[in-house]
C-alpha cells in the first residue's frame, strides 16, 4: 500500500481484510469490521455531501463522547 491517505487505507483493509474487526464501540460492545466501517464512512460521506454541499476538502468538526462515530466521521 502506497499511499499515505486516510482514506485509501481503510479502502485497502475493507477489500483485503473485510471480515477482519476494525474497532469495538466499548460502550455498546459492538465490533465492526473492516468492511463495515468503509460502507458507514461511504454512506455518511453520501450524505453529507448531497443533505450539507459538503465536499472535497471542507473541514467537518464532530463533538461527541468516545465511540465509533468518530472513526466513521473521520473516514469519510
Amino acid at each position: 500500500m502506497s499511499s499515505d491517505r486516510v482514506y485509501d487505507w481503510l479502502a485497502y483493509h475493507a477489500r483485503y481484510n473485510a471480515d477482519s474487526p476494525a474497532c469495538v464501540d466499548l460502550g455498546t460492545g459492538r465490533r465492526f469490521t473492516y468492511s463495515e466501517i468503509n460502507e458507514r464512512s461511504m454512506r455518511l460521506a453520501t450524505g453529507l455531501a448531497m443533505e450539507h454541499g459538503v465536499g472535497k476538502g471542507d473541514r467537518v468538526a464532530i463533538i461527541a463522547a468516545n465511540s465509533t462515530d468518530f472513526y466513521e466521521l473521520m473516514f469519510a
